[in-house]
């Protein structure tokens, strides 16, 4: 689903929409994503700022880079890869596919956390932040048809095979009463 308007974001149900966006004004946040397994082998996702994951060693773990960017004057915040992160850093804008997803209460306080670094900066604006975002570390699949049998195809091929005769019959009768 193209999503062109605030009003349009407003609208979709998270975990349901998969979505294509145009984000402009878009900055890097310098949270990341990081996936890392407990005591017991369960695997977790955390947010962290970049420095906080140096700082803990877990750069090999980052699976999605935060990046925010406007649609009508209201924030929406994307969860993507190194390459769009790049992009989003050079050109302040971005186009890109993704699915909708419910915020996490983690990845809030990390944006509260930011909010306030960035506010002792001076260079934060006033957000007005949706309660999704997209994730498009990785795109969203397209239900695709069941592929049919050989034996169906096979069929297919027959019958045309007969359709094609009973045409050339066809061409013919009516040439034959063309004549007379």
């Amino acid at each position: 689903m193209n999503v062109s308007s605030a009003s349009d974001w407003e609208l979709l149900s998270p975990r349901a929409a998969a979505v294509r966006v145009k984000l402009a004004d878009a900055s890097y946040m310098a949270i990341q994503e990081v996936k890392v397994k407990d005591n017991s082998g369960k695997e977790t996702t955390k947010y962290l700022s970049l420095d906080e994951a140096k700082k803990q060693g877990l750069q090999s773990n980052i699976t999605g880079h935060i990046c925010m960017g406007y649609l009508d004057g209201e924030a929406i915040l994307v969860v993507g890869n190194y390459k769009q992160a790049k992009e989003i850093y050079d050109s302040r804008r971005i186009e890109l596919e993704g699915t909708v997803r419910p915020m996490p209460d983690e990845l809030k306080t990390e944006i509260e956390k930011w909010k306030n670094r960035s506010s002792k900066s001076g260079i934060s604006k006033p957000l007005s932040l949706s309660d999704n975002y997209i994730d498009a570390t990785t795109k969203p699949s397209k239900k695709a048809l069941p592929s049919l049998p050989w034996r169906i195809y096979f069929y297919l091929f027959i019958l045309g095979l007969f359709y094609i005769s009973v045409l050339r019959e066809l061409r013919r009768v009516s040439r034959f009463f063309g004549y007379n």
